[in-house]
């Protein structure tokens, strides 16, 4: 991840703000295009996997399970991600990222991003997530106590069994 000044100011701000993502969680982050971002005038490809990965970062502090991960040496992972791109983010215009968890089972989480700008849906992403700790997947459940959540659902998407699906597709292909 490359965009190393946005994750400071987003920890910066994480310090000010209240962890208060309970029942049906979605965080929200406002950003410009900058045009460090940018190949010719629109947002690269690349970049939007970057801030995807501020959306989970965030969503990490506001569910208060940052301070557990470090403590406990443990490593967020990404299985993989499936992006849709409706429209391209010009030089200088603002987005909001919008992630929230839609799923999880005994070893992942299933997390859907939306970048939306002036009310538009703009990139779509769902990624497949989980946690490893001495080589070894930690299970949900002990992520959950360890947040000391249990009002915390997922919004119970069907959308994963279909990235699930891809997913299984992709480890499959052989050349």
């Amino acid at each position: 991840m490359r965009l190393y000044f946005r994750l400071l100011i987003l920890l910066f701000f994480a310090l000010l703000r209240k962890r208060d993502l309970t029942g049906n969680p979605e965080s929200k982050l406002r950003f410009m295009v900058l045009p460090s971002d940018c190949v010719v005038k629109l947002m690269s490809n690349e970049r939007y996997l970057g801030f995807l990965d501020l959306g989970r970062i965030d969503l990490l502090i506001r569910f208060d399970l940052f301070k557990t991960v470090i403590k406990r040496n443990w490593q967020p992972h990404v299985i993989s991600v499936h992006i849709r791109y409706m429209y391209s983010l010009q030089i200088f215009s603002l987005f909001v990222l919008q992630t929230r968890l839609i799923r999880k089972d005994r070893s992942f989480f299933w997390i859907e991003q939306r970048f939306e700008q002036k009310g538009r849906t703009v990139a779509t992403s769902i990624s497949k997530c989980l946690f490893i700790s001495k080589g070894k997947i930690i299970p949900t459940d002990m992520i959950f106590r360890a947040m000391q959540e249990d009002n915390i659902s997922p919004a119970l998407s069907e959308k994963y069994k279909i990235v699930n699906e891809v997913d299984n597709l992709l480890r499959n292909i052989t050349t």
